[in-house]
């Protein structure tokens, strides 16, 4: 249900044919799943879901964005996701899991950036916190892929959930949709 509340977003924000969004005829999906318009070449989008919560944004340049609904995590079985150095600052956080949801979404928002979804260990991307400017930067840290850098904000007042967006340059012309998902299922 998600992926078609998802879908109605798209044809909202573009105003396209809701029909023609969920045939796929306007639809291409690289290598790693993630779907792009066939011919605007200048118009970027990403989705997320968790809960009850469908997020979409919406671009002139590539962007990624994830939600994860607030909940308790197993922080010794989630390990191998996180490097040694952000391993260590989540368990040195008053609240573990909402500190491990806090990076997670940072990464997973920036390999939605880059197109490619978990094909990347997550685990081989860093966040690194720049306090002069408050805003994290995520780094590919393995050798042997391409460098890449993006910048990532935090996606405030969403209520139980924790929300970040991925660009490579400045969030100003992005727009982003938050629904949830019962307020959309009624227009399907």
């Amino acid at each position: 249900m998600r992926k078609i509340v998802g879908r109605m977003l798209i044809s909202r924000a573009y105003n396209i044919d809701f029909g023609n969004i969920m045939s796929g005829e306007m639809l291409q999906f690289n290598k790693y799943g993630k779907p792009s318009f066939i011919d605007k070449n200048n118009d970027f989008f990403t989705i997320s879901h968790s809960g009850d919560i469908v997020v979409m944004s919406k671009s002139k340049v590539p962007v990624g964005i994830d939600i994860e609904k607030k909940r308790e995590l197993n922080i010794n079985f989630i390990r191998k996701a996180f490097t040694s150095a952000e391993y260590e600052n989540i368990l040195n956080a008053h609240n573990m899991s909402d500190r491990a949801l806090d990076i997670w979404t940072q990464k997973e928002s920036f390999l939605k950036l880059l197109g490619t979804g978990l094909a990347i260990q997550p685990r081989n991307v860093e966040t690194k916190y720049n306090f002069a400017v408050e805003q994290s930067c995520l780094e590919i840290n393995k050798e042997g892929l391409e460098e890449n850098r993006g910048y990532i904000y935090e996606i405030g007042e969403i209520e139980d959930y924790i929300c970040h967006l991925a660009v490579n340059e400045t969030k100003d012309n992005v727009c982003i949709n938050v629904r949830p998902v019962e307020n959309l299922i009624s227009v399907i």
